[in-house]
Formats: structure tokens, sequence, C-alpha cells
């Protein structure tokens, strides 16, 4: 049986060498999307711990960017979905840019970003990706543009819709039959945010953070493309 990942204790070594080269104090990564998307589950299952609480069906649970503690040199921001009234988006896509906006003095003094990484979370479990088209081309284009960006695809285990038992609960994998959904899923969501966006963004892994499947590489990837390593996200990215 595989050993459970404690992510507050994972590649800490790289991150505390990438902190004390880079100058800066901590990485924080905040997490975007509709409402329903799972950003809240994504961060429970990293922190592998309930400190995020999660809303049920199309409700909304969080109503205002929170801040969890990972480890003392990660911090996950959790942001109100998407996607329910034009009112509502407004009012939080006013924070995210505030927030976006935010500096923050590193220990040489030097001046950057408060957020390192943003993550935009889709819903696998549908094809409509209105909300996160409106977002990408709205008011917070020009400064996600500016931003290291990851999209990723969440409800790996319900993306697709068989009477068959295609995603196998009691070991967290999927058959090779969704894989190659997923895959498809993948390339897809890839192709029509470039198409109606502009972003160019990379391959979306697919995941499933109520079952904890992918969620590994999932984070590999936040703490690869914060750190630059290319060539592992290069390579990550074509495993799903």
């Amino acid at each position: 049986m595989k050993s459970r990942i404690i992510y507050s204790h994972y590649r800490c070594d790289e991150i505390e060498s990438y902190l004390m080269n880079s100058g800066k104090k901590i990485i924080d990564i905040l997490f975007i999307g509709a409402t329903g998307s799972g950003k809240s589950s994504t961060i429970n299952s990293i922190i592998t711990a309930h400190v995020s609480d999660v809303g049920t069906g199309t409700d909304p649970e969080t109503s205002c960017i929170k801040k969890y503690n990972l480890s003392r040199n990660v911090k996950l921001w959790d942001t109100p979905g998407l996607g329910d009234s034009i009112a509502a988006d407004r009012k939080y896509e006013a924070e995210i840019f505030r927030l976006l906006n935010q500096k923050v003095t590193n220990k040489d003094q030097s001046v950057s970003p408060l957020i390192d990484l943003v993550v935009i979370i889709v819903d696998g479990s549908s094809r409509e990706m209105g909300t996160i088209f409106k977002m990408l081309n709205g008011r917070l284009k020009t400064v996600l543009q500016s931003r290291k960006l990851l999209v990723v695809i969440n409800q790996a285990d319900c993306a697709m819709h068989t009477h068959k038992d295609v995603f196998i609960k009691s070991r967290k994998r999927a058959t090779p039959e969704l894989l190659r959904f997923l895959d498809e899923k993948s390339e897809s969501v890839m192709s029509r945010i470039r198409e109606s966006t502009g972003f160019d963004i990379s391959r979306p892994l697919c995941y499933s953070a109520k079952y904890g499947f992918n969620v590994k590489k999932v984070f590999d990837m936040m703490l690869d493309t914060v750190m630059c390593f290319r060539e592992n996200v290069k390579l990550r990215q074509s495993a799903v």
C-alpha cells in the first residue's frame, strides 16, 4: 500500500532552495474557478484535512477570499465561485483583482506580486465553460496574462457520463477507457480556452480532489510551474 503523502513536508528541500535563491519569503498559490468546480475540495485534498468548507450542488460555500497555510513556505488561497450572478461576479472579481495586484517585499528587499501562481479549476463533469471564458476575457485578463497560470480539470471520477463503472473508487483509479476520455477532455479544454480567450495555456491535468486521484501530479505541476522546472512541467503535462 502506498504511503499517504504529507504535502506540508513534500519537496520541502526544493522549495526552501527556491525561496533562498529567489529571495522570496513564501510561495502563494491562488485558486479560482466557477462555483462547484472544486476549489475548496482541492485545497482540502492537498492539506489532507477539512479546512475549507465545501458547497453542495450549485450552492457555493466560500463567500470571501480565504488563506490557508500548507506549511511555513506555502500558502493556498481559496476564492468564491464565479458564475452565480452578474453582481456577485463583479464583487468577487474585484476582490481577486485587488489580491492579484498586491505586492510583497522579498527577503532581498525587492518587490514582487504577492501571488506566485494562479490555478484555474475547470469542472470536468461538464462541458460548460462560459464562466471561465468570461473571466479570462474580462477584467482579470490583463493581470492574469502577467501571472504564472495553470489550468487543471477536477472531478475526473465523474467526467465520463456512462452506465459503466469507469472509475474504481475503492482503488482511486481510472480504467483505460476513462483515461482515454480524460486525455481527449484535456486536449479539448486546452483548445477551447486558447481559441476563446487567446491564453496559450499548457495542457491541463485531470484529477479528482474527492478521491485523491492525480492530486500529487497536480501539486507537482503547481510547484514546477512556480519554480520554473520547465522540463518536468513538460513531462508531467503528458500524464493525465
